[in-house]
């Protein structure tokens, strides 16, 4: 998949994403549609409205999480070796740190939304890009590039 990145919408155009060195807020218009990324924007269907809100806050209070970059080797290493290394033990997975992907999926289990039946360790931002879990929205207002 070419989706490498994935963020938590905090409402608007804010997000909350794994960034190195540390997550960070960052702002779709300024820091990805300007400066001339190819985004897409996906939806989660809530059983219940609340739980969009909860979800959001747990992201934002995650806001300056060391990235756990030994996990980002561990995903490279499984890429190239294949999928059975990504399915055992993943070794390299910090406790108090988090990949982008891993920070999201993390927020939806909080609320008991297990979108991809495996541990957030384990889920890449392509997992993101499925049309059974998310709708991608299409009539957000984006700022056009000055």
């Amino acid at each position: 998949s070419k989706w490498t990145q994935g963020a938590g919408s905090l409402g608007g155009l804010d997000l909350i994403e794994g960034q190195v060195p540390r997550s960070r807020v960052a702002d779709l218009q300024h820091d990805y549609i300007a400066r001339g990324f190819e985004v897409k924007v996906l939806r989660k269907q809530w059983e219940r409205d609340r739980d969009r809100v909860k979800v959001a806050l747990w992201w934002a209070t995650m806001n300056n999480l060391r990235y756990d970059f030994l996990q980002l080797v561990w995903f490279g290493a499984a890429s190239l070796i294949g999928e059975l290394l990504l399915l055992s033990r993943n070794k390299f997975n910090s406790v108090g740190k988090k990949i982008c992907s891993e920070l999201i999926t993390d927020g939806f289990y909080k609320e008991g939304y297990n979108l991809f039946s495996r541990k957030a360790d384990n889920v890449l931002p392509a997992d993101f890009d499925d049309p059974a879990l998310f709708n991608e929205v299409t009539d957000i207002w984006v700022r056009e590039n000055k």
